[in-house]
């Protein structure tokens, strides 16, 4: 193998190790559309890449404008230049060094609805609109009722469980699940991300019914962050135990109707012969 041959197989092996990074396109992935609760929060997960090697967190501005207009930004490192609706309310929350764009907005009100789109600068370098990569975020003023899961039948004296869940945009504040049941019960609470900006909140009620809970309501209610609340409620069947008591007396109210019957038919018997 020449020295020619041996150099271009040299400059394709670098350019094969060295592509991953060098050769990045401008490219971001954001939620496409999210809906989101007014007066609560939401969190719009994004990601985004650049040519050229990476970079830290300070070598990087990342802003957030509406899609409508570029020079309405809602997110910017120097607060005076974020527009009045939006100061105080926005959050970069992911790490522009790990080429994490997330964005947290609060207090979400009914004219927030609109494209947000992202933009990274570079100091001394590029900048980049990702126009073609915007998060279309809805506003409802109807927040979702809370979804209950049980058994149709409790059993007295039986450990018992309900589940409540409730899906948010808000993971920096939860929405609060509450029961409505008193006395002695056992709750866990769990949150995980379900994806597409959405996460979900969910908590298990257990308990150990008696024969005071047949026929009892129980409710779920949601607080979400804002002040905004729902409930569900569930209405407990209990099956009783068997009540020694209750057995005895129709059994003995029918062994004393026998033994009657048959002391009066043979009285009979005997007056007729």
């Amino acid at each position: 193998m020449d020295v020619l041959t041996r150099l271009v197989l040299y400059f394709f092996s670098l350019q094969a190790l060295c592509c991953p990074v060098s050769c990045a396109e401008w490219e971001a992935e954001v939620i496409k559309k999210i809906e989101v609760l007014t007066t609560s929060c939401v969190v719009i997960p994004c990601s985004f890449e650049y040519p050229g090697v990476q970079k830290s967190h300070s070598q990087l501005r990342g802003i957030w404008y509406s899609g409508n207009a570029r020079d309405k930004f809602i997110y910017h490192e120097d607060d005076t230049k974020i527009v009045e609706n939006f100061k105080g309310r926005t959050k970069m929350v992911g790490d522009l060094g790990s080429k994490n764009c997330t964005l947290e907005i609060v207090e979400f009100k009914n004219h927030d609805a609109g494209p947000y789109c992202f933009r990274i600068e570079i100091p001394g370098g590029e900048n980049f609109s990702y126009k073609d990569n915007c998060a279309q975020v809805f506003v409802t003023e109807k927040p979702e009722e809370p979804k209950l899961h049980y058994r149709e039948k409790a059993y007295e004296g039986s450990p018992y469980a309900i589940t409540c869940s409730v899906i948010h945009t808000c993971p920096s504040h939860m929405p609060e699940l509450t029961w409505s049941r008193g006395g002695k019960e056992e709750v866990t609470t769990h949150y995980k991300s379900i994806g597409e900006g959405k996460w979900e909140v969910q908590s298990l009620l257990t308990f150990v019914p008696n024969e005071h809970d047949d026929d009892a309501d129980i409710t779920c209610a949601a607080n979400f962050y804002g002040g905004m609340n729902s409930e569900s409620k569930m209405n407990l069947r209990v099956k009783l135990k068997g009540n020694t008591l209750h057995i005895t007396i129709p059994v003995a109210a029918v062994g004393a109707t026998v033994v009657l019957f048959g002391g009066l038919c043979f009285l009979m018997r005997r007056k007729y012969k």
